[in-house]
């Protein structure tokens, strides 16, 4: 990746974060730090699963292998309301965005926006 392209990502209001077709987490920027919790060097090379809540964990891998088998996800230009786990273990709501990245045909992987929600749904949840 060139340099613009790193600046990009690492300067965009949103948190971005990119898993290969293993779920392994291939980029993580610095707002996927802050709403996690994890710094890059942590989470680069894991698995997805350090950030979806047990409970979710199982249903997340079959659709991400499914996903990664047939090249399309049902959920294509929407947003998702969904929990997700941080570094300290605590829970927070986030939307996300999903976009399938390939290049010359060949799935690479799944690219994320995620913005934390928390308050909004504390909000929502009290009226």
């Amino acid at each position: 990746m060139d340099s613009i392209h790193i600046q990009m990502i690492e300067q965009a209001p949103e948190a971005m974060v990119f898993a290969d077709t293993h779920e392994i987490i291939k980029i993580w920027n610095k707002k996927a730090e802050f709403v996690l919790g994890y710094t890059s060097k942590e989470a680069v090379g894991e698995c997805l699963a350090i950030i979806i809540p047990d409970r979710f964990l199982s249903r997340h891998q079959d659709g991400y292998k499914c996903v990664m088998k047939t090249g399309m996800t049902v959920y294509d230009g929407k947003i998702l309301s969904v929990p997700a786990k941080r570094k300290d273990g605590s829970t927070i709501s986030i939307e996300f965005s999903v976009s399938i990245i390939q290049e010359k045909g060949e799935i690479l992987g799944v690219l994320a926006i995620i913005r934390d929600t928390t308050e909004k749904w504390h909000k929502t949840k009290k009226t």
